[in-house]
């Protein structure tokens, strides 16, 4: 619409509000009632009332006009001329605090319900001031300005459009779908254009042996978020890759994959598709580079290495030799298999480490950032859970209502009310299952880096907990990091368990889910008032053979029916833990004692100074309940649980008084600390 100005009560000005009441009554809402107080301004219809009224644009001319009354649109025609593709439109507002909501629609000439362009919905709104740029065939076209919800108005602040034309800078255009996608050979650099909004460019590279393959995508300051998505020769999703960044500074996406043999397809465009930049170029670079893992392909159980040199015995295997392999891709997933024939109460040990030898700090903390170890034990879930296919695997046939039922299964109760699988089929035709699982925890860059990071270090430690095979899985956390760089050295080995009691625990991944002993050992409290004292024969020996291990122990009340104080001899080697020893009786956990590593002594000692020892009681009240004691290492400050399966835990527990003695006192019928 277009505005005039009165400048008091003259006769043109009482004509005008004549007309303007007659248009009002006979055009409803398309004119505004004239405002009363003279010299103010006031809408009226201009002559752009729809495609046969349209006013020409000209290229780099900018049109101005007013959006009033909210309901108006305001039409224009332009042309784009042969040899030019892209259209370049800018609409701005005067005032950033307008109500306007400007916003506009292209349509061919002609058939102006054809709408084949329109801003991004996310830049519209109050004020705001739109800049894009459209790809649209050369030939005539109609524009349609208006507010985006046709209820606001602005007399005040007028709105600018203007546009102009552009060749396409792409010359591999169009290649905007997969079926006329560019093919592009390995090594060439390729310079393309995201060059409108909506452009997306397709490539397509043969892959033609087992090759572990570099996509890259490097770009100066584009205005938009570039990102390159992968798909492999079925069309189906391989990974995607975004710089989030994009639009405020350069770009150097690159990722790695190792490819099987076919046509692979490489998607660029903008994050959402709206951002666009026809002058600033990317370049888009796919080669073969040499895997140094000398042990691909292992990506599954079927292609497993085997590992050699390992054997149960009474002591430790010497580490398996040749264990190593690298993360060169992202998703990269090196699977390596144990013989555990022999190994009928076994452990394993595994360790792995990423080599940063020739690295610079700065490059290490780089690399650890990228890339963090992981290891997952996987065993065979047995005849339960047969498999023809991975997909049988995703859940087992266990049913659980929390995790703690999937024990021994990494401790994840699914949705299904069933413990999850691996997601893997095992060569036996059974389905896999996660055992156990650690990772490397990853630390923030430090500024300035003075040093290098700590090992970037995955260590696991588990029971033989069935079969006589079992498969380690070595990756990145989440799978989602790889570099050419990323190579590691995994040694594992394996051993029977020292501890003849097991197993005397309900083996899970993470101890702190068990409350209470399910499976137990019966010990025997000595009675030292009856000259039944602990001896050197009278010990128990027990040992933190692996991550996670617990020895859960079930005596008789010493003293059924009344109170009694207790004494704790213990005896522990030297080496990696610090174990706990805790005594347990009808009212939870009554008494932990630390044990640290290369000492022996007592607790419990009656007749000691108030203060320089505890009191251990067997209360009269726990006479129908058993006393148990649990022996285990959890320290919150360390990564993860410390053990040692050539440690030995020793202990024996006496009662060494019918009465309440020092330093306990009588508290009712009870004895308790003072």
């Amino acid at each position: 619409m277009r505005t005039f100005t009165a400048y008091g009560p003259s006769l043109t000005h009482y004509r005008s509000v004549l007309c303007l009441l007659l248009c009002a009554a006979a055009c409803g809402d398309d004119a505004m009632m004239p405002d009363p107080d003279f010299g103010q301004n006031i809408c009226q219809q201009d002559n752009s009332l729809g495609p046969d009224s349209a006013e020409a644009l000209v290229a780099g001319t900018p049109a101005t006009g007013f959006i009033c009354p909210n309901i108006d649109e305001d039409w224009f025609t332009l042309d784009i001329p042969t040899g030019q593709s892209l259209l370049r439109i800018n609409l701005s507002i005067d005032n950033a605090r307008s109500p306007i909501e400007a916003t506009y629609s292209i349509a061919p000439a002609g058939s102006p319900e054809m709408s084949v362009a329109i801003p991004d919905e996310d830049e519209i709104g109050p004020g705001a001031n739109l800049r894009d740029t459209h790809c649209l065939e050369p030939g005539a076209y109609t524009v349609v300005l208006r507010d985006q919800g046709a209820d606001a108005e602005d007399i005040r602040n007028a709105y600018e459009l203007s546009f102009s034309t552009l060749a396409e800078p792409d010359t591999f255009e169009p290649n905007n779908e997969d079926t006329s996608a560019t093919t592009i050979g390995m090594g060439a650099p390729t310079t393309g254009f995201i060059s409108c909004r909506g452009d997306v460019d397709f490539y397509q590279f043969e892959v033609t042996g087992q090759d572990a393959v570099r996509v890259a995508l490097d770009a100066a300051e584009l205005g938009y978020e570039p990102q390159v998505t992968l798909f492999d020769p079925a069309g189906e999703l391989v990974l995607t890759e975004v710089n989030a960044r994009g639009a405020l500074g350069p770009t150097a996406l690159s990722f790695e994959r190792q490819l099987q043999p076919g046509t692979y397809t490489v998607r660029v465009s903008d994050d959402n598709e709206q951002g666009s930049n026809a002058e600033v170029p990317y370049t888009l670079t796919i080669g073969v580079f040499e895997d140094p893992d000398t042990n691909e392909p292992n990506d599954g159980p079927l292609e497993a290495t085997m590992l050699t040199g390992l054997g149960c015995g009474a002591g430790w295997s010497a580490f398996s030799e040749n264990a190593a392999g690298a993360l060169v891709t992202a998703a990269d997933n090196d699977w390596f298999e144990i013989d555990l024939s022999g190994c009928a109460n076994g452990i394993i040990e595994a360790e792995a480490t990423l080599n940063t030898t020739g690295l610079t700090a700065q490059e290490a903390w780089e690399l650890q950032a990228r890339v963090q170890m992981s290891i997952t034990l996987v065993r065979d879930a047995g005849p339960a859970d047969p498999c023809d296919e991975d997909e049988d695997c995703v859940v087992l046939t266990r049913t659980c209502e929390e995790n703690i039922d999937c024990s021994g299964l990494l401790e994840a109760c699914q949705l299904e009310g069933r413990c999850g699988g691996a997601g893997v089929c095992l060569p036996t035709n059974t389905c896999g299952a996660n055992q156990t699982f650690r990772a490397y925890t990853p630390q923030g860059i430090p500024e300035p880096i003075v040093e290098p990071p700590p090992p970037n270090t995955a260590l696991l430690s588990a029971p033989v907990l069935s079969s006589q095979r079992a498969w380690l899985r070595v990756s990145d956390f989440q799978a989602n990091g790889g570099d050419p760089r990323a190579r590691y050295t995994l040694r594992v080995r394996v051993r029977n368990d020292p501890d003849g009691f097991e197993a005397d625990n309900l083996y899970t991944s993470d101890p702190r889910l068990i409350d209470e002993g399910e499976r137990v050992s019966p010990y025997t409290i000595h009675d030292c008032t009856a000259g039944d004292c602990c001896g050197g024969g009278d010990f128990v020996t027990a040992h933190i053979g692996y991550d996670g291990d617990r020895d859960y122990f079930m005596g008789s009340h010493p003293c059924e029916g009344r109170n009694c104080m207790l004494r704790l001899h213990y005896q522990v080697d030297a080496g990696d833990a610090s174990p706990i020893l805790r005594l347990t009786t009808s009212r939870g956990p009554w008494y932990d004692a630390l044990l640290e590593p290369g000492t022996s002594g007592t607790i419990g000692d009656v007749g000691r100074p108030e203060g320089e020892d505890q009191c251990i009681v067997a209360a009269a009240d726990q006479d129908l309940m058993p006393f148990d004691l649990s022996l285990f290492h959890f320290d919150p400050d360390e990564p993860g649980f410390l053990w040692d399966a050539d440690q030995r835990v020793r202990f024996c527990l006496e009662v060494t008084s019918n009465d309440c003695v020092a330093p306990c006192i009588v508290a009712g019928d009870e004895c308790r600390q003072r």
